[in-house]
């Protein structure tokens, strides 16, 4: 629980600075990418997360892990897992943040780090459909596209499925038990279902066309074939 708590810790303090892409650590190593766009509950607004947390699947396949892996760079909407580990992988949850909304509870100490430190969190679980449709397979020394992804925002934790529970209460403890989409804390949390999803070979080579020059300062493009 406590790595949860760093975990969004991190997150909220960063919110959406600018970071330097992660250095390529050797050439047996890889990246992860995938873009999202998340439809707001009513509207017609839309926003792009700031981060987006994978898990690597073990072997059986199975999608509910105990530990999550969050995206360590972003731009535009295309996010990134640089520096992975082969295996399998699955994007299960998408966040962001901003400046804390005026209508937001008056800080509570001990309660939620989002309001102390000015900022609000927005945490999007997806549902199992739209796990299952990121799930990869990451070798040695590439790039591997998840799929560009819409996803429909539903307010609140209290119709989620059992996955959408797990990882809320790995990413955020006691989230799922609220029932409201805004808890004490002044952080949001929402229901995630695909509403448009591409991941074909056209899809794929227009993602790799920009990853190539967002991870150049990275030294990554000795993995762009």
């Amino acid at each position: 629980m406590k790595k949860a708590y760093a975990i969004l810790f991190v997150l909220l303090v960063t919110g959406c600075a600018s970071m330097p892409v992660p250095r390529m650590e050797d050439t047996q190593t890889s990246a992860i990418g995938i873009q999202v766009e998340a439809q707001a509950p009513v509207g017609i607004f839309s926003n792009k997360p700031d981060r987006i947390f994978f898990v690597r699947i073990d072997g059986e396949g199975n999608i509910e892990q105990n530990q999550v892996i969050p995206s360590n760079f972003a731009k535009d909407g295309r996010i990134y897992l640089l520096n992975a580990k082969p295996g399998k992988y699955a994007a299960v949850a998408a966040f962001r943040s901003q400046a804390g909304s005026p209508f937001a509870p008056a800080p509570q100490p001990g309660i939620s780090v989002s309001v102390s430190v000015g900022k609000t969190g927005y945490t999007t679980y997806f549902s199992k459909e739209l796990i299952e449709a990121t799930k990869v397979d990451v070798g040695h020394g590439e790039v591997t596209f998840m799929g560009s992804y819409v996803v429909k925002q539903s307010v609140g934790l209290t119709d989620a499925e059992p996955i959408q529970n797990h990882y809320a209460e790995l990413i955020a403890p006691g989230s799922s038990k609220s029932g409201f989409g805004h808890l004490l804390s002044g952080d949001y949390h929402y229901r995630g279902a695909i509403s448009e999803a591409e991941r074909d070979e056209d899809a794929k080579t227009q993602f790799l066309r920009k990853a190539k020059d967002d991870l150049a300062e990275g030294g990554w493009g000795q993995i762009f074939k």
